[in-house]
């Protein structure tokens, strides 16, 4: 390894070229975020930065069209995390904020990289509040650190002067300011390095620097990626098991919490000595379970005869056409989601995303899996290979065959492992098929009258925990008789509908005004919360996020707004399917959401909301248009006066009595409510039994537990001591001898302040506590927070073990897809990132590849690598790069010296061009001003080389640096991307043998040029050579 570069300290006065290197970075990143944007939404394009910081929609907004401007804020703030702050406190200032920062970002970029530019005062507002929210993101996600580890951040501290960004009272820019200010537009990895040359940010081994790096790099901003499709699932899969859970993370102590926390040591530097920026802590923030597993089922074809079902994205159902909206014609488009069965990689491919994209059909393309609620639907046949026959499907949305809960995801993997091993007769797929046929024979009985309630009922809804012991036993008994019916079926009483099963054990039956008070309290309580909220969030002086009352005003008032009626073609009346539709709702939701600037169109668009009559059907909301809209400045205003009226709504029904129970208002009659509110009463209340419900016009959900009996039995044939009603936790806790992450046997505590710090093993001693507090009736504020704490510690225990099967079936996944593996699955032990054992199938090298274009990537890694491989393969210069490589595959470690030499050489190129201007400025000023334009702020590079051109007689070099095609390439250079390769530049390449490394060769083209001009004016002065 070559000696590590010494990074030396760099201020704004003294090296303005080191500032420039990487604003010129930061421009460019706003330019493609910016160039996003406007291609997503107005379907257009610029080629250059000054060009669409002209165009762009942050210079001139689009004619308050409320869903559009909704878009672009939504875009906004995933690339511009920062602007967060000031969308929360007030919706739409993203954009004006936004146009402020850019603005004086490319002040700072045009002063950092021309000599004698200059220097203006920097004013932003609310940087330092922006500041302080970053401070708080960070404590909440490195919950491993300490207080004190962020004392120095907090305005209390007296180090909290090291941290002052803008001038009190003017709002200028410090230069600690410019630093934070210069990072949110720069990539995570770009400003580590960035601040890793400025005095105060070197330091990044103890907790206090670690918090502050982090905090400067909070707001980074994300530049738009390609998705890629050719990942190793098998490797994303080892490096989820070896982070912690969230769930787990929580619970453990602050000793154990370090272990997680990646150490400076355990950074991989490349062979130039520069390091990769770590995540700080290694959890998984997310269950990703459901997507590795059914990428393993279509990577692996283990389900030969099951294929599942994706969401490819929406096709426009009808022609476009266009339509009056809100006072203005506006485009059309009646969109429908396609639904494919098939393997989600097969649409992840370049031809078939391009394909798709190319359609004219097609209005958004994104592949994935369809799982909706924890449910993904499932076709009995094997997945069909997609082709690219037309520009989409030819069918689409075919009705699955069965609905499956992710949560048996790991019971069909495990099912199936045995299955393939010789333990099962039967295929999963041939189970489903016969559960089906069973059920459908079950509910055809059942409503023709042929399978009949048990004798036993009068059973209540309620947990069973609640029942007292002789109901209990009585509802035991007639499962027992329930079940001896249904094994004509082969079915469980487990795995009947709730519709099903209160019929057959002949539940009480709740009379309708029962239902009717019960979905009207709920409504109450719903509206009552909502305007808590609202108090809570004034009390503690913290803004609303408007989007989110948006939405749920907009849902509400569609809710209770009955459908239109219009009339057929033979003159009769008929329902609408669609109240408004979609484009109609996602204007409502973006007009409520920017209230203060739509207020005056709001009302007249609510008229969307009346019949064909013009008349309302919403049963309230007139009411607040009339009486107190006007007087409503903000959409939380609105939010509270509507849900204050829809109280009072619900309270001409329903009011609560002295004891808080809830009664029919006098005179109010049940059927006749019910007739009236039909339209949304009948979304919540079930009035239907379960022989009058359609089981047949839907597909089947499977049961949980389908599988259980059939993997106990197979699981006998190989020894295991299981039975029947054991679940797929505890056979995958069987099969693997009890054997898991080691981090699940670490000890866990919940936090309560009536009773310290518990261990999940004194929950025996918990449940005493609660219950003698019960008896003695005493002390009720203790006993509520002991029954709170027994809940948390249920909860989060039932979390660990899901989590935890889980990890076990994607350890056995993992070995299935390892070609050539025969690693042992108990070998699970040794995963986990703070287990740092030698014999982990982490630290084993692995060959990588993956495709880029028509170029192959390859690299063998340990496993543990794979997530450096994959964040070096987003590099955006990367495609360009390898353009210029004959070869079909390109070994990894020779693009890392290529992306390193780049970084070290661009840095001296930029430096190099501002001191040629430094040279000619310093030594020509008066000469060179001539002949420039006297109201410019700066001299231009152009006027620099003309001069030289002039003065030195340089015709013919200077003519080829103002070329279009160098400059071109200077200008790729400085927004830190990678020229495309042409002919003129392989042409001069091949000329240099100095060099193997094409980054090198490219860059001498640059330096050779201004090293040629430089010697010139050196011998025709006595300039002395640059320091």
């Amino acid at each position: 390894m070559e000696e590590k570069e010494k990074i030396s300290i760099q201020t704004i006065q003294d090296a303005p070229y080191y500032f420039s290197h990487y604003a010129n970075m930061a421009r460019h990143n706003a330019f493609l975020i910016v160039n996003e944007i406007n291609e997503k939404v107005f379907q257009r394009s610029a080629t250059k930065e000054d060009e669409l910081l002209r165009e762009s929609f942050l210079v001139k907004p689009p004619r308050q069209q409320a869903d559009i401007i909704g878009k672009i804020d939504s875009l906004l703030l995933h690339h511009f995390p920062f602007l967060a702050y000031y969308e929360n406190k007030s919706a739409g200032s993203a954009r004006v904020e936004l146009k402020k920062y850019m603005d004086i970002l490319n002040q700072f970029r045009n002063e950092v990289t021309h000599y004698k530019h200059p220097v203006e005062p920097k004013c932003i507002v609310n940087l330092q509040e922006v500041f302080s929210s970053a401070v708080e993101k960070v404590q909440e996600r490195m919950i491993a650190f300490s207080e004190k580890d962020f004392e120095h951040l907090k305005p209390s501290s007296s180090d909290y002067r090291h941290y002052i960004l803008t001038e009190a009272g003017i709002n200028t820019l410090t230069d600690t300011g410019l630093y934070f200010f210069l990072c949110l537009f720069l990539e995570k990895k770009y400003a580590y390095k960035f601040l890793a040359g400025i005095k105060g940010f070197k330091n990044n081994t103890d907790h206090t620097h670690k918090v502050a790096l982090e905090v400067f790099t909070q707001f980074c901003c994300r530049l738009p990626y390609s998705k890629s499709a050719s990942s190793d699932i098998a490797l994303d899969m080892l490096n989820e098991l070896n982070r912690c859970p969230k769930a787990l993370y929580q619970v453990i102590d602050n000793e154990q919490k370090e272990l997680f926390t990646v150490k400076k040591e355990d950074i991989v530097e490349t062979e130039q000595g520069t390091e990769d920026v770590p995540e700080p802590v290694m959890i998984r923030y997310d269950d990703r379970f459901p997507y590795f597993a059914l990428r393993y089922f279509d990577e692996s074809e283990a389900l030969t005869d099951i294929s599942f079902q994706l969401y490819l994205g929406r096709k426009h159902k009808k022609e476009l056409h266009r339509k009056k909206l809100n006072g203005e014609m506006r485009t059309h488009n009646l969109l429908k989601e396609m639904h494919v069965f098939g393997k989600l990689a097969d649409y992840q491919t370049e031809e078939m995303t391009k394909s798709f994209i190319e359609s004219k059909a097609v209005e958004h393309y994104a592949p994935g899996y369809r799982i909706v609620n924890n449910r993904i639907g499932v076709l009995l046949k094997a997945p069909e290979k997609c082709s690219l026959t037309s520009s989409i499907p030819q069918k689409t949305n075919t009705a699955p065959s069965a609905i499956l809960s992710t949560h048996e995801l790991a019971a069909l993997y495990l099912y199936n492992r045995l299955y393939k091993q010789g333990s099962a007769d039967n295929s999963p797929a041939s189970i489903i098929k016969k559960y089906i046929e069973n059920f459908n024979r079950f509910i055809k009985d059942l409503q023709s009258g042929k399978s009949q309630p048990v004798e036993s009922g009068g059973f209540r809804r309620m947990r069973n925990s609640n029942r007292d012991e002789e109901e209990r036993l009585k509802l035991q008994k007639a499962k027992q008789e329930l079940q001896k019916q249904l094994d004509v079926y082969e079915l469980k009483v487990s795995y009947l509908p709730d519709a099903c099963l209160e019929y057959l054990l002949s539940y009480k039956k709740d009379n309708k005004e029962f239902m009717l008070k019960d979905t009207f309290r709920k409504m109450w309580k719903n509206a009552d919360e909502g305007l808590e909220k609202i108090r809570k969030k004034e009390e503690q002086k913290k803004e609303v996020k408007q989007e989110k009352l948006a939405q749920e005003l907009a849902q509400d008032f569609v809710y209770l707004t009955p459908p239109h009626k219009e009339l057929s073609e033979n003159g009769t009346e008929k329902s609408v399917d669609k109240k408004i539709n979609n484009m109609e709702f996602d204007v409502l939701k973006n007009m409520l959401t920017y209230f203060p600037l739509y207020k005056n169109r709001l009302k007249p668009y609510l008229n969307i909301l009346k019949d064909t009559e013009n008349k309302w059907q919403h049963p309230f909301l007139h009411l607040v248009l009339i009486y107190d809209f006007d007087s409503c400045n903000s959409l939380k205003d609105f939010y509270v006066r509507y849900y204050e009226y829809k109280k009072i709504w619900i309270n001409k029904f329903i009011q609560q009595d002295k004891r808080k129970r809830w009664n029919l208002v006098p005179k109010q009659n049940v059927n006749d409510l019910i007739k009236k509110y039909d339209y949304f009463l009948k979304t919540t209340v079930k009035f239907k039994s379960a022989k009058e419900k359609e089981y047949s016009k839907d597909a089947i959900f499977l049961p949980k537990g389908l599988f259980d009996a059939h993997i106990a039995e197979a699981m006998k044939k190989q020894n295991y001591e299981v039975k029947e009603t054991d679940n797929a936790a505890y056979f995958l806790k069987v099969y693997f001898d009890g054997k898991s992450q080691n981090y699940y046997s670490l000890p866990r505590y919940y936090d309560a302040s009536a009773v310290g710090w518990l261990t999940h093993e004194a929950r025996d001693i918990l449940k005493r506590k609660i219950e003698e507090t019960w008896e003695t009736k005493n002390d009720e504020e203790f006993r509520n927070k002991l029954k709170k704490l027994s809940k948390d510690i249920r909860e989060s225990e039932t979390e660990l073990l899901h989590q935890q099967t889980n990890d076990r079936t994607l350890f056995l996944m993992v070995n299935d897809l390892l070609s050539g593996n025969t690693n042992n699955y108990k070998d699970i032990v040794d995963l986990g990132y703070n287990n740092k054992s030698e014999n982990s199938i982490l630290n084993k090298l692995y060959p990588i590849k993956e495709t880029i274009h028509d170029k192959i990537v390859t690299a063998e890694l340990p496993i543990k690598r794979y997530g450096e491989f994959k964040r070096f393969m987003k590099d955006r210069r990367l495609p360009d790069l390898l353009g210029y490589y004959g070869e079909k595959e390109i070994p990894l470690k020779v693009l890392e010296t290529e992306m390193e030499t780049y970084d070290r050489m661009r840095k001296d190129a930029i430096e190099q061009i501002y001191n040629f201007e430094k040279l000619i400025y310093d030594n020509f000023e008066s000469e060179l001003k001539k002949s420039v334009d006297p109201s410019a702020l700066y001299i231009d590079h152009n006027h620099y080389l003309n001069f030289v051109k002039q003065k030195f007689k340089l015709e013919t070099v200077i003519t080829e640096m103002q070329s279009e095609s160098f400059r071109e390439l200077r200008n790729k250079i400085e927004h830190n991307q990678f020229p495309p390769r042409e002919d003129w530049i392989i042409d001069k390449i091949s000329q240099d043998t100095t060099t193997t490394i094409i980054t090198e060769k490219i860059m001498n083209l640059i330096s050779t040029e201004y090293k040629k001009i430089w010697r010139e004016v050196e011998s025709t002065t006595s300039i002395s050579d640059m320091e």
